[in-house]
């Protein structure tokens, strides 16, 4: 081939096959272009003959190599190509032959079905022997189609076609090329749509991610931890704090109980279209609540499809150490940690396994006080609101979270009270309480019931000298109170609280902040409401019962603790309640001068919100002294609407 004649003969056998196997439509056989199964295997068997020279001679017959590189991406010829290189792979160089790579990887998809998975055989050929020069191009590609609208769109098409063979070629690859697994994931893990991305976008990715584990099991604990992390990363970046009050009705419902069957609808984050002159904070917070909305549904619809046990096990597993790694020591996620909470409902054992981890984690005591305090708290809020925790199982953590709080009595009762030294404590103590609050009827109506909550001795936990009731939220504290004296047989904690009045505590804590804990009660109500429908009937709504509404309908307005801690938003659990000793004197009311409607309207932005009667002001205290609160206006939701707990 060194000779003049050699170099024009591969010329013109590059040239004649393009233009042979070009012809017109009608010449067509099945076997392929240009005639029966049997002429099109001759066709590439002579074709690949010449891309074997060309190949070979690319550096000194620079022109038919063009002409090969060219041809690749013409549409009536790319299958008799790519079938021809398949059988040359060897001789491709990532050097040598970038031009010709360059079209492979820039390769349109939106073609017939067998042009396709000739190109994937052409690929899974380059890699098997070529080892892992070309895996990450090739895997970068595919994963790129993960967000390509035209394939990942089932309106398209190409969807029911292409879809599939995407996995396809990523299944075979990883199956040729031992080493391509650490590097599918990197790419999983960078070409992960960006927070601002389009819902659309998110949730094909997402989607995509969950179908590699189907293929690929291995690969199911890193796309969990990649799939967490990046939900957690939309879930802190909705920041009511950033939103001025009088435009927080506008992005939270107020949360009430489930009356979808009275025909009453919830308001609901993100449910409602961008308006045209809407705030672009606003706008942000609902478009990143509906993502979240989105991706946590297609995770949920995952795991309800795994029809196996076994697996089932498996993801439970896999989620506990992704709880522990990623959810439990973000400060005051809202959603994401409900992914956990729908996988212990499927099984008592799952539900077993999480308290047990989280009971262990706060008695052993071998981790920061951020992530102790963090554990008390999920435990509090997972007894108080899943309806699937059997009576028994709230006996056992109740007694062990009094069980740890009278030995730290023991060690530590002595002492002032301090929310900084002794944070865990109070928050052990309050979460034991919150449970009480919600869980008060099932565990009174066991066998001895009652003389189960007289052993727990909550009395001596609440007289000790680090006075916690002074210290946890008001609200759990008033409703504890309300419980006991409701409840023959119960010790109350009048007198703490009367003896409460008079003491006052320092504002700061000896390690310094604020002498107060910080609240957090991690399944609050959960308002998205694409994957709200997973956890109907498993999630306990706080109800007051109509005693309690009577009850409150006579109290006097009274001052409240009106500290930024104590204002919670987005709660159910609020409670309006005056409170009389044995002389009948007043000693705490918590109460409005507000008339509410009886009726939750659609306001704004479609979210719920409550409405006002003309009687504007709003009174709310503590210990007889009177002072204003809050002054609405008339007919505007209540502000300090959000994410939080126990509060108007």
């Amino acid at each position: 081939f060194a000779c003049r004649e050699s170099r024009r003969k591969v010329v013109c056998l590059v040239m004649a096959l393009y233009n042979v196997y070009s012809r017109d439509e009608s010449n067509k056989g099945k076997g392929g272009p240009g005639g029966s199964e049997e002429e099109t295997e001759e066709r590439i068997r002579v074709m690949a003959k010449g891309c074997n020279n060309t190949l070979q001679r690319s550096e000194q017959q620079p022109v038919p190599y063009k002409h090969l590189a060219a041809a690749i991406g013409d549409k009536q010829t790319q299958y008799l190509w790519y079938r021809s290189l398949s059988k040359c792979v060897s001789l491709v160089c990532s050097e040598r032959h970038q031009l010709l790579l360059a079209n492979v990887w820039t390769f349109e998809w939106e073609t017939d079905f067998r042009t396709v998975w000739a190109y994937l055989d052409f690929l899974i050929h380059l890699n098997s022997c070529h080892g892992s020069t070309f895996v990450y191009h090739t895997l970068k590609m595919l994963v790129k189609k993960f967000k390509d609208p035209q394939i990942q769109n089932p309106q398209s098409p190409y969807y029911e076609a292409l879809h599939p063979l995407v996995h396809e070629g990523i299944r075979r690859t990883l199956a040729a090329v031992p080493g391509a697994a650490s590097k599918l994931y990197n790419l999983l893990s960078s070409e992960f749509p960006h927070a601002s991305a389009s819902i659309i976008e998110q949730q094909a990715y997402v989607h995509n991610l969950l179908t590699v584990i189907e293929y690929c099991p291995r690969f199911r604990e890193p796309i969990f931890h990649l799939l967490i992390d990046k939900i957690i990363q939309i879930d802190v970046s909705i920041k009511l704090e950033e939103v001025p009050d009088d435009e927080i009705e506008n992005l939270f419902s107020v949360d009430v109980p489930d009356n979808s069957q009275n025909g009453n609808e919830v308001g609901w984050f993100g449910d409602c279209d961008f308006e045209e002159n809407e705030d672009p904070r606003v706008a942000e917070h609902r478009e990143s609540a509906q993502k979240l909305d989105v991706i946590i549904d297609l995770v949920l619809q995952y795991i309800i499809s795994r029809g196996s046990e076994k697996e089932r096990d498996e993801i439970f597993e896999v989620l506990i150490r992704v709880f522990d790694a990623l959810i439990l020591s973000t400060y005051k996620s809202k959603y994401t940690q409900f992914i956990m909470f729908y996988m212990c409902r499927m099984k008592e054992a799952y539900v077993e396994r999480f308290l047990c981890f989280l009971c262990d984690k706060v008695i052993r005591g071998e981790a920061s006080t951020l992530m102790l305090q963090s554990s008390a708290a999920y435990i509090g809020s997972f007894v108080g609101r899943a309806t699937f925790i059997s009576p028994k199982m709230t006996q056992e953590v109740l007694f062990k979270l009094l069980e740890w709080s009278h030995q730290y009595i023991s060690q530590h009762g002595h002492e002032v009270p301090d929310a900084g030294k002794h944070a865990l404590f109070y928050s052990i103590c309050q979460s034991a309480m919150y449970i009480f609050c919600f869980k008060n009827e099932h565990l009174i109506n066991e066998p001895d019931g009652i003389e189960f909550i007289r052993k727990l001795n909550f009395i001596e936990i609440l007289e000790a000298n680090l006075n916690p009731l002074k210290l946890i939220l008001t609200e759990v504290t008033l409703e504890f109170d309300k419980i006991c004296r409701k409840v023959s047989g119960l010790p109350t904690i009048t007198s703490i609280l009367r003896r409460n009045e008079n003491i006052v505590l320092p504002t700061k804590a000896a390690w310094g902040g604020d002498n107060q804990i910080d609240s957090f009660f991690p399944f609050d109500p959960f308002l998205l409401r694409g994957s709200s429908k997973h956890f109907k009937g498993a999630y306990q709504f706080w109800q007051s019962s109509p005693e309690d509404e009577d009850e409150d309908s006579r109290s006097e307005s009274r001052e409240r603790d009106r500290s930024p801690q104590r204002r919670r938003r987005n709660s159910d659990f609020a409670m309006s309640t005056s409170y009389e000793d044995e002389r009948g004197a007043s000693y705490g009311s918590f109460s409005t001068s507000v008339e509410m409607s009886n009726s939750w309207s659609r306001h704004g932005q479609g979210i719920a919100c409550m409405e006002l009667s003309e009687d504007e002001d709003m009174d709310l205290g503590f210990g007889g002294a009177q002072n204003d609160f809050l002054d609405l206006d008339a007919g505007v939701a209540f502000k300090g609407v959000g994410a939080g707990l126990f509060s108007f």
